[in-house]
């Protein structure tokens, strides 16, 4: 059992970089969004930028939610054994 939930453990932590590339994702949308707001300009660089970003978050949470999927029926076919 103590391996077991070492090696989760240690899955788990593998899986941080996504995590963190995520937040950082989310943190320059909603900073991009509120520049935008702010000054109130309709530019073609900025909604090219949201674009980029809004694609940027798209893939890393895609990438977690297959992570944790996989994660999960891993430890659900673990637990039936």
């Amino acid at each position: 059992m103590y391996l077991t939930l070492n090696s989760q453990l240690i899955l788990g932590l593998q899986y941080q970089k996504e995590a963190k590339l995520l937040c950082r994702k989310i943190v320059n949308f909603f900073s991009l969004l509120s520049t935008t707001y702010e000054i109130g300009v309709r530019r073609l660089g900025i909604t090219q930028e949201l674009l980029s970003l809004v694609t940027g978050l798209a893939h890393y949470l895609k990438i977690l939610i297959r992570l944790a999927l996989t994660a999960s029926l891993r430890l659900v076919s673990n637990s039936k054994e």
